[in-house]
């Protein structure tokens, strides 16, 4: 077993959501709530990168998005710059089906990695391991006014880990794992895969 921090990417303006998504309830718990508990199970310590305070409550390291308004890969970057370990796993706020044997496989499986992240129709880029070594680079992207977490991961220099399809269904159907909550009635949807035999 690896040991990592966690990083919960929580400062999207929720545009299609229309309003604060991470107050948004599946299960009776506010998504916030429920990303960073499952953050928890599997990390170390947990740093949650927000645009703003409101929400800041529980045994959870809030801390501001130092780089606002440039995506997931700003809220990653603030997020390397403080977690205690050398390694983090990385998470949206709006992804609750994920399971932890699943983000426990994620941890360990690229522990050699600077970068390990699924990869089955598409590559899943805000669910991965991201190590220390990635803070030049990623300062220097943003630098160039690149903001695409998913261009970054493709085209670095770092070494990458990617979990194959095959690997991700050993946990489960990937588009089960990774659904994420864009529109309201998503949640509804959430909430009817999470009862017993929803599929």
């Amino acid at each position: 077993m690896s040991t990592v921090s966690g990083i919960l990417l929580a400062g999207g303006r929720g545009v299609r959501f229309r309003g604060d998504k991470r107050i948004a309830r599946v299960g009776g718990v506010p998504l916030l709530a429920w990303a960073a508990a499952l953050l928890g199970s599997v990390a170390d310590d947990v740093v949650v990168v927000t645009r703003d305070e409101s929400g800041a409550r529980g045994r959870w390291h809030y801390v501001r998005d130092e780089i606002p308004e440039r995506g997931p890969m700003g809220g990653v970057l603030t997020g390397l710059r403080i977690v205690r370990h050398e390694r983090a796993l990385v998470l949206p706020v709006d992804m609750p089906l994920l399971t932890v044997d699943f983000l426990m496989y994620l941890r360990d499986a690229g522990a050699e990695s600077d970068i390990t992240v699924p990869r089955w129709e598409r590559l899943e880029p805000l669910v991965g391991v991201y190590s220390g070594k990635c803070l030049e680079s990623l300062e220097a992207s943003l630098q160039r006014g690149e903001d695409s977490l998913g261009d970054f991961v493709r085209s670095t220099a770092l070494t990458v880990r990617y979990i194959s399809e095959e690997e991700v269904r050993r946990f489960g159907d990937p588009r089960r794992l990774f659904f994420n909550i864009n529109v309201p009635e998503d949640v509804e949807t959430a909430e009817a895969l999470l009862r017993p035999g929803g599929s």
